[in-house]
């Protein structure tokens, strides 16, 4: 119910028309005052549930939006802005993540999809796993080659702290397949190695 107030405000008017519509349409028939009020207080709804919309912003969309925003500054090769996502009580993966930003030079990088967004049950506090697809064009520092266009599996793990979520681990695989050469040794990695 929180996605559809909070995330689908479309959805939400049109279930407000046809419930609205199906209230006059029974008031015309039937001449039953209370359907007629009844069908034009939901007609009503529609800007408030616009509004709720534009104002509350779930936990999903707080995930989505620092994901684009991180792709931006990946974008950007300012690794300095995508370290200040990652948990402070995680410098290893700050290391980790400047690491590899040094590595490689960037002049495209952009969320292709979201592949799945699965909070955990029964973390205290709560912790998310995001799994999307990323698309850039990248190529090495160290080399004179030029750059190339590569998509990887970006996971993420995330844990709510104070209003705000941080990231507390990663990695990034092929889209299809298990780890390779570019895959960080990590937590989130081992999950996905082969047997």
């Amino acid at each position: 119910m929180t996605r559809l107030l909070a995330e689908q405000p479309t959805l939400l008017a049109i279930l407000l028309v046809i419930l609205g519509g199906t209230c006059v349409y029974g008031w015309l028939h039937s001449g039953r005052r209370a359907l007629a009020v009844a069908g034009l207080a939901c007609i009503a709804l529609i800007p408030a549930g616009y509004l709720l919309a534009a104002n509350w912003q779930t936990d999903r969309e707080q995930i989505m939006e620092l994901v684009y925003d991180t792709a931006a500054a990946v974008e950007r090769n300012d690794a300095q802005a995508v370290t200040q996502v990652i948990d402070p009580a995680e410098p290893d993966i700050r290391e980790r993540v400047v690491a590899e930003m040094t590595r490689y030079t960037f002049s495209r990088a952009q969320v292709g999809q979201f592949r799945s967004i699965n909070f955990l049950r029964g973390a205290d506090p709560p912790e998310v796993q995001v799994d999307i697809t990323a698309n850039a064009t990248v190529g090495l520092r160290s080399e004179h080659y030029g750059q190339g266009d590569v998509s990887r599996r970006i996971v993420l793990r995330l844990r709510k702290k104070d209003d705000s979520w941080w990231v507390t681990e990663y990695t990034h695989l092929p889209v299809i397949g298990g780890p390779d050469g570019f895959t960080p040794d990590s937590e989130l990695t081992r999950t996905y190695r082969n047997p």
